[in-house]
């Protein structure tokens, strides 16, 4: 197999979340982020994917090559993170990856974890919910405007309603806007109901 014109045995993808768990933001870096694989790897492509916040400034080093990476950003404050991607010629085992960083209040070499289905789905989870509670409370507010609507029309005569005196639409006037308001106003109670 061959990738840009160099011939392959393995080629791998990698993708890795960089995140900063810690109570303190990652400022005054005094040798940058960088990621180690062992001698027998090499890294043929790499690529930022992802930035959270937008606009935080995240930079893979053109300079490194081989089996290093170095990346430049000047903070990360506590939640932020960068999602990177890796393609890889050779094997290397979890064990044989090292970040490694020069900053205050953290150790010489990150720990690296292994990210489960549900930690990776906990965030759309999370909004997914926020967007359920929104529809129940949409949901509510049509459930009472329904129920009302078609209960206060049975008490509202439709005598003391305005008549239209205008030539064109005096046609308004037939329309049985009481009836009309009861029956919306049922129809909407039972589907939402359902719902």
């Amino acid at each position: 197999m061959e990738y840009k014109g160099v011939k392959v045995e393995s080629l791998q993808q990698l993708q890795f979340l960089v995140a900063n768990t810690g109570e303190r933001a990652v400022r005054d870096i005094i040798k940058p982020l960088r990621l180690e694989l062992p001698e027998s790897t090499e890294i043929m492509d790499a690529s930022i994917l992802y930035v959270f916040p937008e606009g935080r400034e995240v930079n893979i080093d053109p300079k490194a090559s081989g089996n290093i990476l170095e990346f430049n950003f000047p903070l990360l404050n506590k939640d932020e993170f960068f999602i990177f991607k890796l393609l890889i010629k050779g094997e290397p085992k979890r064990k044989e990856l090292k970040f490694k960083i020069v900053a205050d209040d953290l150790p010489p070499e990150l720990a690296i974890q292994r990210l489960t289905y549900s930690q990776i789905e906990r965030e759309s989870k999370e909004k997914e919910s926020e967007f359920e509670l929104g529809l129940l409370f949409l949901g509510i507010g049509f459930l009472v405007f329904a129920l009302f609507t078609g209960i206060l029309s049975h008490y509202i005569p439709s005598d003391i309603l305005p008549k239209v005196s205008s030539g064109t639409f005096q046609w308004i006037n037939d329309i049985p806007i009481i009836g009309i308001a009861s029956v919306v106003g049922y129809i909407l109670t039972g589907m939402l109901t359902l719902i």
